[in-house]
């Protein structure tokens, strides 16, 4: 099944452990322009606290899970590529 996970504040371009969180939120900001640029989805971000995060609306009546695992896989390929 799909996972989501809350948070993922800790995953830095070089994996996981100790972050710059200047770094991560261009890595981020780099992520949701790679997944835009796809054509397929529209995620934008906010800023909570001072951390850059990435959304998406999920409340309108014709999103179904498939859409949500489509975003979702989407951002995970963008993730992994360089």
């Amino acid at each position: 099944g799909m996972q989501l996970p809350y948070e993922h504040r800790t995953m830095t371009p070089g994996g996981y452990g100790l972050y710059d969180e200047q770094a991560l939120a261009r890595h981020n900001a780099g992520l949701l322009a790679r997944v835009n640029a796809s054509g397929r989805v529209f995620l934008t971000h906010t800023t909570l606290g001072e951390r850059y995060t990435i959304r998406m609306s999920i409340g309108q009546f014709r999103t179904e899970r498939r859409h949500v695992e489509a975003a979702w896989e989407l951002l995970r390929k963008a993730a992994t590529e360089r």
